[in-house]
């Protein structure tokens, strides 16, 4: 019963052991320098544990490798410190070592001092390794190497395991220690030496686009005395500043992307210094640059059509698609109007589009769609192309310009200022207009009867009343000849304090246009302002007729400059003229 008492301990330990992890490295102290130690003088070899499991551990078993990898280094002295393990010279912290209350064994399989060395340490305990505790210095082993050369320690297999090989380490496999961990052993060094963070660059961008942001290169002397460095290059595309100096020294290496094309270019700095023990020093610089992505470039962004109802549909249009960008550009077209068909909708870089109108069964009137032109990669994606159709009546159509009026009245001068409205024909063939009304706010209308088009002033009466105050007129519209005669003009009268005056910088503007273009210096366009004559401020509506004009700022608020644009490359050579009318609702 007693062995079977003790076994069954054990078997535990183990099955706990394999269910937990910790972190373990290793170190050396003293060094002369970062990596280097010194020849013929004594140091420890120390191993820093962290149980950071979230468990405390019950035991482990650990195997370590003393090597030199070059065979520089053939034997190293263990030094007798007093302390546990073979010669004496393996130093553990009280604390640590007073936990393994159960088993506490170092076992040195050829631990005697001819490289390599091997030993394994396995430890168990009732009660726990806390975790917790950080990063903690355990272990030491107490040397002195008397050759110089390349020293290391690593885990390493516990020897005539079965399986071969068999890895016995702390708990789980693999439970880190990230070796090897190797030094120099030597004597101070007594020129400079090179050191440079990091040891390469790579920068990526896109071709045509900013260059990628400059980057870090930090020079400094990890021997002794001065170093004076000077950085070298090839390409003209790579660059750095400061190109030489006295170590330490913070570098900015750049690149210029400018006309390079995509691709992936290579280049290596050259850090150096004669008197350095490691001159040159070479840093790999890597520049990706990949394509840029396509831009949607349209030939023009909208398109009007003319027809009359019952007849022959308009001439075809074209909409030309292009890459302005690079890459590829997988365009598509798409609309959502019955009467507008594109063909093809689909196309790679430059293409066509043809735009077909089909009038069968419109009425007379104003019909809008939208071209969408798409490419998910694109820079600008989606474009839009407007497209606006007339159909005209094969009859007179009477039609007004505005279809409606506001009269601000100044109640301390109550006899508005003359207005004035269109009359014209949206149909086809001539046509005659008389007017009628019977108000006592309007004095006339001049013309009161004619041929279309014409413009027809009124001219107003007292309109008395105190602020707010709102009156209504309606002149009549008639046509013999139009079908939809009559039609109502009202005016709405409202009485205001200060009301807002709408005051135009011109009342004519002149536009020469040239059928082949206008060479490398075009007129400019012409302009006009609105301004604001009265107390109340005021946003205004512009409204034409021509499907040729293109005002800047149709609605906007007063004061504001309006630009006239020309879409004339479908009109004949000719006078043309259009009128824009000005209104607004308080003024």
């Amino acid at each position: 019963m007693k062995r079977l008492f003790m076994l069954l301990p054990i078997l535990l330990f183990i099955l706990s052991i394999r269910t937990n992890a910790a972190v373990i490295r290793a170190d050396a102290s003293p060094l002369l320098l970062p990596g280097l130690i010194e020849v013929g003088q004594p140091f420890t070899v120390d191993i820093y544990m962290n149980n950071n499991d979230g468990v405390d551990i019950v035991g482990y078993s650990m195997s370590l490798v003393f090597y030199s990898p070059d065979a520089s280094i053939s034997s190293v002295t263990h030094r007798d410190v007093g302390g546990v393990g073979p010669f004496n010279s393996v130093l553990v912290d009280p604390d640590f070592n007073s936990i393994w209350t159960v088993w506490n064994q170092w076992t040195a399989f050829n631990f005697d001092g001819n490289l390599g060395d091997t030993i394994n340490y396995t430890v168990a305990t009732t009660s726990g390794w806390v975790h917790g505790l950080g990063e903690q210095l355990y272990i030491q082993f107490a040397m002195q190497i008397n050759e110089e050369g390349t020293f290391c320690i690593d885990s390493t297999n516990v020897p005539n395991t079965t399986p071969p090989g068999l890895y016995d380490w702390l708990f789980d496999y693999p439970t880190p220690f990230n070796g090897p961990y190797c030094w120099e052993v030597g004597t101070m060094p007594e020129d400079p030496e090179i050191g440079v963070n990091p040891g390469s660059f790579l920068f990526e961008g896109t071709a045509g686009e900013e260059a990628p942001s400059a980057q870090l290169l930090t020079i400094s002397n990890t021997g002794v005395g001065t170093l004076n460095w000077t950085g070298t290059w090839k390409s003209s595309w790579l660059g750095m500043s400061p190109a030489f100096g006295t170590a330490p020294s913070n570098v900015q290496v750049f690149v210029n992307t400018a006309d390079l094309t995509a691709g992936s270019y290579h280049d290596t700095i050259t850090v150096s210094d004669p008197a350095a023990t490691n001159n040159p020093v070479l840093i790999p610089v890597q520049l990706n640059l990949a394509e840029p992505p396509p831009t949607i470039d349209l030939s023009q962004s909208y398109f009007s059509f003319n027809a009359i109802v019952d007849s022959t549909n308009p001439a075809d249009q074209y909409l030309t698609i292009d890459n302005s960008g690079g890459g590829t550009l997988e365009w598509t077209v798409s609309n959502s109007e019955s009467w507008l068909t594109l063909t093809p909708v689909s196309g790679t870089d430059y293409g066509n589009v043809t735009l077909s109108i089909d009038i069968t069964g419109l009425p007379y009137g104003l019909y809008y769609d939208t071209i969408v032109v798409s490419d998910p990669d694109a820079t600008n994606n989606p474009q839009i192309a407007e497209v606006r159709l007339q159909v005209a009546s094969s009859l007179p159509i009477l039609a007004l310009n505005p279809v409606n009026m506001f009269v601000a009245v100044d109640c301390e001068s109550p006899v508005p200022e003359d207005r004035v409205f269109e009359i014209y024909n949206d149909g086809a063939g001539d046509m005659n207009f008389y007017l009628e009304e019977n108000s006592d706010r309007i004095v006339s209308l001049t013309p009161d009867s004619g041929a279309v088009p014409q413009s027809v002033t009124i001219v107003f009466d007292s309109v008395s009343g105190n602020p707010g105050a709102v009156f209504v007129d309606t002149i009549w519209v008639y046509s013999l000849e139009a079908d939809n005669s009559p039609l109502m003009f009202k005016i709405n009268y409202e009485c205001f304090a200060d009301p807002a005056k709408i005051i135009v910088s011109k009342d004519s503007v002149n536009a020469v246009l040239y059928e082949c273009g206008h060479g490398t210096n075009p007129p400019q366009l012409p302009n006009f302002t609105v301004y604001n004559g009265g107390g109340a401020a005021f946003s205004y509506d512009l409204t034409w007729t021509s499907d040729w004009l293109i005002p800047s700022h149709p609605s906007a608020d007063a004061p504001q400059i309006i630009t006239l644009d020309f879409d004339y490359e479908d009109l004949s050579p000719g006078l043309y003229y259009d009128t824009v009318v000005v209104s607004a609702d308080n003024a």
